[in-house]
């Protein structure tokens, strides 16, 4: 028998992702903190971190196939149930929504650590920069990126262009 959640079929789920955590305990996880994550993927284009063997074996995705210039789309609790069935254990979203891609509405800084630096410096980095964007009067919040590292995120009103957002985000 196999293992369905929200409707969707789960193939291989007791495949060892990484330690003692099966593919199902994958799913399993994003269904349960779906109406968390949704608000947060909903609209935008997204890019994933798909694993098909467990951590050893993972690659950047960015489209849904490599022969279709569409961009990844989760809007759904099945959409994100399918795309973990599919082995995506990450996922980043876009700084824009689809309906405005030249409007970017929200910065990332995404940390992540080097072997040289250890894990409690890249954590008082973290701090230190949500202190400065706090200072700078800029509401924003921490939240890990899924993989080792750290993501600030910083909404924004509509960026006029890409151009303009990037010129202040590397100020």
């Amino acid at each position: 028998m196999k293992d369905k959640v929200c409707g969707i079929e789960i193939t291989n789920p007791d495949k060892i992702i990484s330690g003692n955590i099966k593919k199902i305990d994958v799913i399993n996880y994003y269904e349960k903190i779906s109406q968390y994550i949704l608000p947060f993927l909903k609209d935008r284009p997204l890019s994933e971190i798909r694993c098909h063997c467990g951590f050893e074996d993972c690659f950047f995705k960015k489209h849904p196939d490599k022969n279709v210039k569409k961009l990844i789309e989760i809007s759904t609790k099945q959409d994100l149930i399918l795309e973990a069935q599919l082995g995506s254990i990450e996922f980043h979203p876009y700084g824009s929504k689809f309906k405005s891609k030249n409007k970017p509405d929200i910065m990332i800084f995404d940390l992540d650590p080097d072997r040289n630096v250890p894990l409690a410096t890249l954590r008082k980095c973290t701090l230190n920069l949500k202190c400065v964007l706090d200072d700078l009067g800029l509401q924003s919040f921490l939240k890990t990126s899924g993989g080792k590292g750290y993501h600030v995120v910083v909404p924004f009103k509509k960026a006029k262009t890409w151009a303009s957002f990037s010129k202040f985000a590397q100020q």
